[in-house]
């Protein structure tokens, strides 16, 4: 099934909300661990004073559910760096999902590359891996084996 966009205006309109925002994946990326890090502080801070009784232990599972949804956010920002979507520059997209996503969540970023690229691309949707990995080749490190064979062509 393909999706197309006849009208120039709303094309244009989409083409522009595609534009990596380095400055705007850094603030997502670190507003995301201030959450993560003033959650965890206040839940501490309350139970270490009220002590561990059923109303500690709401607020923990409550603290917990919020801390998952931001973990959650981070690995869809990981998402977005295997499309190199978080930075214009292909060193800045990966370091920036590297340092402040990946490493902290146990991801490797380019086993997250190679897999989403052969899985959501290829199978789902039968999409030819040439034309996809045609733009990616770049973002994939000299020497980095893909799981799938790959035929480039002119």
């Amino acid at each position: 099934m393909t999706w197309k966009v006849d009208d120039p205006a709303i094309r244009q309109q989409l083409k522009s909300l595609m534009v990596p925002s380095t400055m705007k994946s850094v603030i997502v990326l670190v507003w995301d661990w201030i959450v993560i890090g003033g959650i965890g502080t206040v839940t501490w801070r309350i139970i270490r004073h009220a002590g561990w009784h059923i109303w500690s232990m709401l607020i923990l599972c409550g603290a917990l559910c919020a801390i998952a949804t931001r973990q959650r956010g981070l690995e869809n920002l990981i998402h977005e760096a295997t499309h190199a979507n978080l930075s214009a520059r292909p060193w800045v997209n990966d370091s920036l999902a590297w340092v402040l996503a990946c490493l902290p969540l146990g991801h490797n970023l380019t086993v997250e590359r190679q897999n989403h690229v052969q899985g959501h691309h290829w199978h789902n949707f039968g999409v030819s891996t040439t034309r996809i990995f045609s733009g990616i080749r770049r973002l994939v490190p000299i020497g980095c084996r893909l799981p799938i064979t790959v035929r480039y062509s002119a």
